[in-house]
Order: structure tokens, then C-alpha cells, then sequence
């Protein structure tokens, strides 16, 4: 179940495919309304959403104690299907009562309630003489809490073949709770045979010894527990079954016991030779002396039995050992036992690990203080850190997030429990802190852990790096956290991201998407030479090697040595999709709308995931204007799917095209409402981003600017949007321009930018800043700098910055700022014609651009 400390933990939010039925309840035993529905467990903070883990569905939520079973979503779904269309399967080839039965328990287990009343009944009809298979179907109805569904399947076994044992246990219980005992009783006689023990389960006779005990029946009590007794003799040992029995020979006022006595050797601790007080005396020291000795005692047991608390969050068993104690497979979280000391500890499995511990306190420490030594294999579990304050006016807890492999703290007063609600205090200016730690169960899928970083960065950036190292490390395939640990590097952190990249690419088989990354890192394109010839010599020792070949090409400076190693590797493995994106990519940005669609539906079909095609897809779609096609395509998915943001800021912009702003509005407008129903108000970063785009298509730079300015992952886009908004002084003015800005182009942006302002002179400064800035990025742009630095403007440029790999509204950029310097009005012209061909995205510096053409287009 999720768990909080005051506000800070997991909890389920939202509820889909409800089912309320009324049963008895597995965990508490009540008969109460339980309800399963699909959820989506959430990481709080203050008891508001902050991050979505994994969907789960919850089964039979008590109304009453508020028990459940959960089990991830996806599995659940896939159990469902799988399993149940496996037991169907065998019954259609076996046709029994067995496999009839194990398709009722599978529709039943996976809540098919409806299904499964229609299968009985069937079942029924085919089996009308089965008093097994009737049994089995009541014993089903029985386990799921609907004994009254039961009672009638019982009753028609039992007409079937009286002499059925589960028949008679299935009626005995429905006698003993209708207050017929005695019925019970008969129907459970052959229970009471000897050696029936070994044949059948006596528990139907302590429910019935219950049963004639609650009824003051209690000769027939202690009969049933005579046999009982007789047939399992170390019952009587049991301190309840004592119980019960002393119960009702008490009300019999029996001398004489069913129960064997027990030997109890109790010496006098004084004799009448000593007087009152010298008793008293002794009596006193003696207590003092065993006081002082119980606390040794326990002091030395509480030295003898430190705990270990071990966290094993990577779904792998790991093996634990302690010194030299037995070995301990984990999984999960578990309690290890060990004495204070030097202990070398070990972990292998999922992670290989070897620490020094101490263990040591002082004797006081050891009552005073709670110490706790966790070791989380691998550092993959997250650990929260609390400490939680009391008052009458409490401040919020503190919870600093944690994920070192080794913590050890010298007291904690919650080690892995809640703390109370409140704590006694001694006035209105009294304030109590207590210390807690818990562990976040985040799960092991790649949305999970990327939750995981982005919570440990609002925590402790350091921590943060450091756990999706590791996780990277153990899980390579994980694309999503290495995407989001790319996107949150600071020019700082880019010598460190290198470094865990580097550390992958001579794996084998190619990991792709760290080769991708690795590629496009600045400092990686610098060294140029080096990279080509890392490519090289990898290719030397695979030739054949279809993903080696594409990244050697994709890396080439050369377009035409790219595009041939691109038709090498799908010659080398047509079935290996990526050339055939990079070719589509090649031709979406020569503005080849036509052939990058068929270069993008190869790639989707050869296996590149659809999301990673979507937006290229996009635009080469937009450049073709086939706005009714996309139209329906992103309506369709929205169908499927009201929360997809995403989805609605693309569609967004198809119908702003087509001058639809009204639709457009709705449609952002819909989608926000379903995303905040279903993850609330404070995850909403997404839909500000959409609103945020959704006012720029529609011209309104400040609002769009204001809108960008309420999420920190927004904060790019507000970089660019205030060019526009606030003028290209006042950017300059708060932002330091450097080669570490993740958008190249944000120079050449102000530029133009100043251009439209009418300052003609810093225009110029700053395009020869960007042209400075694109010469220290290195060799493979240098065909973009040489154009951008040209001392001649001509047409043959355009051709010449067509065929490179900047995207078309980048290119829009350079062809407008070339045709500024243009020394014509028709050479202008030809430039920013060319311009409006790219600019089929109404992305930032759209508006921009567009200024630029509507004013600048005739000037000298």
C-alpha cells in the first residue's frame, strides 16, 4: 500500500474502469462494498501530486479497513488476457471438470464477474450431475467473499452425492452460521473417524467446536476437542486451543482437564529463618541486583543484534553477506542481524559492492540512541530523509532525498515507520522535531527512474547525477533517463556526461542512442578527427557491422560520404531502420517534403519508434500542406487518448494554419481539463507548454512569454520567445551569450532581431559574433560557418546551405540573415523566398522572420 510521512510519500490518485460489488471482505472479514479500479501511484509531496509512477489496478478495496491488493496495470492486463485465454484453451482441448474449473477461478481472479456467472451457469448445464464440479464452483464463490452465491451451489452438490467430503463441509458451514450445530455436526462425522487426519483438513471441526462453545453447548465442546486432541496431540500445547477448552470446562466446573498438565518448578526465594525487614532487605537488593543484570543483559543483546536494513530496489536478487555469515539473497526490502564491530560487507548480483563497516556505540548510546546503517545495493532505491516538526503551528517537514549505495545515520527516530501524527507538548511555544526515514518505492520501469532523477535533483543535483550513472550503468537500455540526464546538463556537467557515454560505445552489441548522444555533443564535434577515426577503427574490426556503419556516416562532415554509408548499412541490414530515418532527416531538411515521408514510414516500419519520428514526420507533413491528413491523424489519437498534450499543441498548429483559432483553443483547451483530472494541478508543465505554443501561433509573444515563465523546464523556450517579446537590447542585456548555450543559433537570432529593431549596427556585431561562435564549434558545420561568413552574398549559397543538416527553420534563420547583407533587392528577395520554404513550423523566431520579410524586403 502507498505510504506518506506526513504528506511525503506515494499515493493513488484517479480512478478508471470502476467495479463495486458487495462481499466479505479477505482481509478484515466484514461484509462491505469493495471496489477495483485502475489508479496511477504518485509520488507526494505535502499530499499533492508532484510525480506519476506506474499505473497499477486495484482489486477489492475495502470500504471498512481500506485493504487491497495492487498489481502493476500493464501486468495485470496482460495476465488477464493471457492466462484466462491460456485456461480457455485447455478446456476446449480437455472438455473436464478440472479445466472448467480453473477457467471459473481464472474469470473470477481477474474480476470477470459477469463472464464468469454466464460460464457457470454453461458449466452447469454441460455438468448437470457433477457434485464435484458444483462444489468446486461454490468453493470459488466462497473464496471471493460471496457466500450467499455459495449457499445454493452447495445445497445442489449435496443433493448430487451426499457422501461428498467437500459437499459436507460446504453444508456444515451453512448449518454451523444458521445456528443448526447439531446438523453440522452429523454432516462432519466422518471427520471424526479415526485416522480421518490423515485423509482430510480437521479445521471444519474447531469452527464447529467454536460454534457449539458460543451456543454454551460446551459437552459437545469439549467432545470435538477431545478428537481433535486425539488426532493431533500437540495441539494441546497451543496456547489458544488451552484456552478454549479451560473455557468451557470451567462452565462444565470440570476437576479434571482433557488437557495434559504441564511441569512448572518454581523455588522459594525465602524461608522463616529470616525476619520481615531482613526480607524486605534482600528482597530490595535482589531486585537491584537482577535489575542491574536484566540491563546488561539486554544491553549486550542490543550489541549482539545491531540491524542491518537492506534496500534492493533493482527487481534482481542480490546477495548479502556480512563477514563471514551465510550469505542472504535479498530482493526488496529486508533486516539482516549483526554485532557491533569491523564488518566487511559484501554485495554481488545487480551490483558489486564492498564496504568497511563500523558498528559501534557507547553502553548508553545503545538505550539513548537509534542508530541505522542501510545499504542500498547498487544506490537504485530512493531513501527520504524527513524530519518532521510539531507545534501549534507546525512547519512543513523537511525531506531531503537520498540514493548513496552505504547510509548510516547515528539516530534516527523513525527508522522505516511513520511518526505519529502529534507529540505531546508542554506549551503554544513548544516545538518537538523526530527524525524519519523512509524508503520510496519508485519501481524499476524507465519513466520510474527518470521520476526518481528529476525528484533527486530538486533535492541534491549531486545525488541525482550520481544515481542515473549508476542506473545507466546497470540498465544501458534505458533511453528515457539518458535522453532527461542529457537535457539537465549544464555546460559544467557536459566533461562528466562524456565520460559516462565513452564508457559505453565500445560495448557490443551497439548500444544506438548513447552512440547518437555521444555524437552530438559540442565537444565531440570538435575533435573531429579523433571521432571519425574512433569510427573507423571500429569498423576495421566489424566491417559488417550495419549500426556502425550509419554512425559513421551520420558523424561524416561530408553529406555525400553520409548519404553512402546511410545506403551501405540498409544494404548491409534492410532491416535496421535508422539509415532510412537520417536519409528522411536529410531530406526534410533540403525541404524533400515527399521523400522524407517515405524515408520516415520505412524507418517506423523497420522498428524506430513512432514518437521519435512523430515531429520530423510533422513538419515534413506541414511543408506538403496536407493539413486535412494531419488533422484527422492527431484527432484520432486524441479520441484514444484526451490527455495527450503533446498531440494537442501539433494539432494546435495544424488548425492556426488553416486560421481555425477558435478549434484551436478548444481543442488545447479539452486537453488540459482531462490531463488535470487525471494528474492535477501541480504537474501541469506540459500544458503550459502547449498554451505557451498555442499563443505564439497566434501572434501573442507576451502571453506566450508569461505562460513559458511558470515552469523552470520552459525556461529555453523563454529565452528565445523574450528576443521577440522584449527586443534584442533588453535580451542581451540579461542573458550571457556563450558557446555553452544549448541553441546555436540564439546569436544570429539577435542579430536579426536588432536588424528589425532598425539598430543596423549591432545587427552586424552580433552576426559576426555568431559566425565567431559557429567557427569554435568545429569541423562539421564548417560548411554552415563558411556560408554564414561568406564576403559575397549570391544566390549559389542558397543551393549550398540546402543540402547541409541544419533543420529548415534554422535554415530559415541563415537564409534571412544572409539576405539582409544581400546587396539587391532581388537577391533579398531570392533569399528570403528561400526562407519562407523552411518556415513550414510556426516555432519561435517565427513571428520574427516574418517581421523581417514583411519590412525589410524592399530596402537597398
Amino acid at each position: 500500500m502507498p505510504s506518506s510521512i506526513n504528506g511525503v510519500g506515494t499515493h493513488y490518485y484517479g480512478s478508471k474502469s470502476k467495479n463495486v460489488r458487495t462481499a466479505v471482505c479477505q482481509h478484515c472479514g466484514q461484509k462491505a462494498e469493495l471496489t477495483s479500479y485502475e489508479t496511477r501511484l504518485w509520488f507526494v509531496l505535502f499530499f499533492v501530486p508532484i510525480i506519476p509512477f506506474g499505473r497499477k489496478r486495484i482489486s477489492d478495496q475495502c470500504a471498512e479497513c481500506n485493504r487491497h491488493f495492487a498489481i502493476d496495470l500493464k501486468q495485470w492486463e496482460t495476465g488477464r488476457q493471457s492466462e484466462t485465454a491460456s485456461a480457455i484453451g485447455r478446456f476446449r482441448k480437455d472438455q473436464s471438470e478440472e479445466s472448467a474449473l480453473d477457467v471459473h477461478g481464472q474469470l473470477l481472479g481477474f474480476q470477470q464477474y459477469e463472464d464468469a456467472a454466464a460460464f457457470r451457469e454453461d458449466m452447469q448445464e454441460r455438468f448437470p450431475e457433477s457434485a464435484q464440479l458444483t462444489a468446486g464452483l461454490a468453493s470459488h464463490l466462497e473464496f471471493i467473499g460471496l457466500p450467499g452465491e455459495a449457499s445454493e451451489l452447495w445445497e445442489r452438490s449435496f443433493r448430487l452425492d451426499p457422501e461428498l467430503p467437500e459437499a459436507r463441509v460446504g453444508m456444515a458451514s451453512r448449518r454451523m452460521h444458521g445456528g443448526k450445530t447439531d446438523e453440522a455436526r452429523e454432516l462432519l462425522s466422518f471427520l471424526e473417524q479415526p485416522g480421518a487426519e490423515q485423509q482430510y483438513s480437521l479445521d471444519p471441526l474447531f469452527d464447529l467446536a467454536g460454534h457449539y462453545q458460543q451456543r454454551a453447548d460446551h459437552e459437545q465442546a469439549i467432545e470435538v476437542f477431545e478428537i481433535l486432541l486425539k488426532a493431533h496431540p500437540a495441539l494441546a500445547k497451543d496456547h489458544k486451543i488451552r484456552a478454549f477448552v479451560r473455557t468451557s470446562e470451567k462452565a462444565l466446573h470440570r476437576n479434571e482437564s482433557i488437557l495434559p498438565t504441564t511441569q512448572h518448578s518454581v523455588s522459594g526465594l525465602f524461608t522463616s529463618q529470616y525476619s520481615s525487614n531482613q526480607r524486605w532487605v534482600v528482597g530490595i537488593i535482589s531486585t537491584l541486583v537482577l535489575a542491574v543484570v536484566g540491563m546488561g543483559i539486554n544491553n549486550e543483546y542490543i550489541r549482539r543484534h545491531r540491524s542491518l536494513t537492506v534496500i534492493n530496489d533493482t527487481r534482481i536478487a542480490a546477495t548479502i553477506q556480512i563477514g563471514d555469515q551465510l550469505p542472504v539473497s535479498v530482493v526488496g526490502m529486508q533486516t539482516l542481524t549483526m554485532s557491533e564491530g569491523t564488518h566487511t560487507l559484501r554485495v554481488s548480483g545487480p551490483a558489486e559492492q564492498e564496504y568497511t563497516l563500523e558498528v559501534q556505540a557507547g553502553y548508553w548510546d545503545r538505550w539513548t540512541k537509534n542508530p541505522v546503517w542501510v545499504v542500498n545495493v547498487g544506490g537504485a532505491g530512493i531513501i527520504a530523509d524527513a524530519t518532521v516538526y510539531y507545534a501549534v503551528h507546525p512547519s512543513a517537514p523537511t525531506v531531503r532525498l537520498i540514493a548513496d549505495p552505504l547510509i548510516v545515520k547515528r539516530h534516527v527516530d523513525f527508522a522505516f515507520e511513520p511518526p505519529p501524527e502529534s507529540v505531546a507538548l508542554s506549551g503554544e511555544s513548544d516545538i518537538q522535531t523526530r527524525t524519519a526515514i523512509a524508503w520510496l518505492d519508485v519501481g524499476d520501469a524507465s519513466d520510474t527512474t527518470v521520476a526518481a532523477f528529476d525528484m533527486l535533483q530538486q533535492s541534491d543535483v549531486a545525488q541525482a547525477w550520481s544515481y542515473a550513472e549508476r542506473e545507466l550503468r546497470r540498465d544501458p537500455d534505458n533511453e528515457n533517463l539518458l535522453n532527461v540526464l542529457a537535457l539537465s546538463s549544464k555546460p559544467r556537467d557536459m566533461s562528466r556526461l562524456r565520460t559516462l557515454l565513452e564508457s559505453k560505445i565500445d560495448h557490443r552489441p551497439v548500444v544506438l542512442h548513447w552512440h547518437r548522444l555521444y555524437q552530438n555533443l559540442p565537444d565531440v564535434s570538435k575533435d573531429y578527427e579523433q571521432t571519425r577515426g574512433l569510427y573507423e577503427k571500429f569498423l576495421q574490426a566489424d566491417p559488417q557491422n550495419a549500426k556502425l556503419i550509419y554512425l559513421r556516416g551520420r558523424f561524416d562532415r561530408a553529406l555525400e560520404v553520409g548519404q553512402e554509408a546511410l545506403l551501405r548499412a540498409i544494404e548491409t541490414d534492410p532491416e535496421f531502420g535508422w539509415p532510412y530515418f537520417s536519409r528522411g532527416y536529410t531530406h526534410m531538411c533540403s525541404a524533400e517534403w515527399q521523400s522524407a515521408l517515405d524515408d520516415f514510414q520505412l524507418a517506423i516500419e523497420h522498428s524506430v519508434p513512432q514518437e521519435k519520428v512523430q515531429i520530423y514526420r510533422h513538419v515534413s507533413m506541414l511543408g506538403m500542406r496536407r493539413l486535412s491528413e494531419l488533422e484527422q491523424q492527431y484527432t484520432d489519437i486524441l479520441v484514444e487518448d484526451p490527455t495527450s498534450i503533446g498531440t494537442a499543441a501539433l494539432l494546435a498548429e495544424v488548425l492556426v494554419i488553416q486560421n481555425r483559432i477558435e478549434d484551436a483553443e478548444q481543442v488545447v483547451r479539452n486537453t488540459a481539463s482531462s490531463l488535470r483530472e487525471r494528474v492535477g494541478e501541480r504537474h501541469m508543465d506540459s500544458t503550459y507548454a502547449t498554451q505557451a505554443m498555442l499563443s505564439y501561433f497566434k501572434g501573442e509573444v507576451d502571453a506566450c512569454k508569461e505562460l513559458a515563465g511558470k515552469s523552470r523546464h520552459l525556461q529555453p523556450f523563454r529565452r528565445m520567445v523574450s528576443i521577440e517579446s522584449d527586443g534584442a537590447a533588453e535580451f542581451v542585456g540579461q542573458y550571457e551569450l556563450n558557446d555553452d548555450v544549448p541553441n546555436r543559433w540564439l546569436p544570429l537570432t539577435c542579430s536579426l532581431a536588432f536588424h528589425a529593431d532598425g539598430d543596423t549596427s549591432n545587427g552586424e556585431i552580433w552576426y559576426d559574433r555568431a559566425v565567431e561562435q559557429l567557427r569554435r564549434l568545429g569541423p562539421r558545420i564548417e560548411c554552415t560557418t563558411r556560408i554564414l561568413g561568406s564576403e559575397t552574398i549570391s544566390a549559389g549559397l542558397i543551393e549550398e546551405l540546402r543540402r547541409t543538416h541544419e533543420l529548415p527553420m534554422d535554415k530559415a534563420v541563415i537564409l534571412t540573415g544572409l539576405g539582409l547583407r544581400a546587396d539587391s533587392d532581388h537577391l533579398r528577395r531570392q533569399f528570403f523566398d528561400a526562407a519562407k520554404q523552411m518556415m513550414v513550423r510556426r516555432r519561435p523566431p517565427y513571428l520574427l522572420l516574418k517581421r523581417i520579410h514583411e519590412t525589410a524586403g524592399g530596402q537597398p
